[in-house]
């Protein structure tokens, strides 16, 4: 009978200790024989209903439509400015500008141009030019204009006044034809200052004639027409003729 009081009351001793031990972190006035989870329980349990959030989730996402569409959200326009009503609009060109090739100047063939600076005046039709540090006698392609440096013949000064004015002092671009130079060694070229022709310029006022002479005969319609529209309107050497 001792034996068995002995024993009970151990039992209850051990059954207050293990309730210490479960029950940390509870009332200092309660003890309860329930055991406080430990923290790998509540670890488990934690990860436990994550996973089952988790798969309600995409149970959600499983369940919406193939066909559904779903609309982000647009970046909001830029503001342009309105103007107000009545005011002109300017609008830009994004075209480059094109070089004027002068009046008849299509005649002129491709060839690579020079550039010269006029130095003397020789006749209507005859200059002298400084190109690239060196002096040239040219002569102009297609014209023939009345003589001033052996002998001068009628309209010869006012021919040579008339390349003055157009050509004196200033720079200009010469283009070769077919051959460089005549039997004189002088240059042949096309002339043009800015978008003047400079040859057919001098025809067209009736300052000299058309003048044929192959091979250069690239603008020798052109320079053929202008002497006649000259001829016909009776200006220049053709006034009294």
């Amino acid at each position: 009978m001792k034996q068995s009081s002995s024993f009970f009351q151990n039992l209850k001793i051990i059954a207050i200790i293990l309730s210490l031990i479960f029950c940390y972190g509870c009332s200092p006035a309660v003890i309860s024989t329930t055991p406080t989870p430990n923290a790998a329980v509540i670890f488990t349990q934690a990860a436990q209903t994550a996973e089952t959030r988790l798969t309600q989730t995409e149970a959600v996402i499983t369940r919406v439509p193939e066909n559904t569409t779903i609309a982000l959200e647009s970046p909001s326009p830029a503001l342009t400015e309105t103007p107000a009503p009545g005011t002109p609009t300017q609008s830009i060109s994004t075209n480059t500008p094109q070089t004027s090739l002068g009046k008849g100047a299509a005649c002129i063939p491709s060839n690579n141009p020079q550039t010269g600076k006029v130095l003397e005046i020789l006749d209507g039709s005859t200059i002298k030019v400084m190109i690239n540090g060196k002096t040239y006698i040219v002569k102009y392609i297609g014209i023939e204009t009345p003589g001033y440096i052996k002998t001068i013949e009628y309209f010869g000064v006012e021919a040579k006044k008339a390349n003055a004015a157009l050509v004196f002092a200033k720079d200009i671009t010469l283009i070769e034809d077919s051959s460089d130079k005549d039997p004189d060694g002088r240059l042949l070229r096309y002339i043009k200052v800015g978008d003047k022709f400079v040859n057919l310029e001098l025809i067209s006022k009736g300052f000299g004639k058309a003048l044929s002479a192959p091979p250069n005969t690239s603008c020798d319609t052109t320079f053929k027409s202008a002497e006649e529209q000259a001829n016909s309107a009776k200006i220049g050497l053709w006034k009294n003729k």
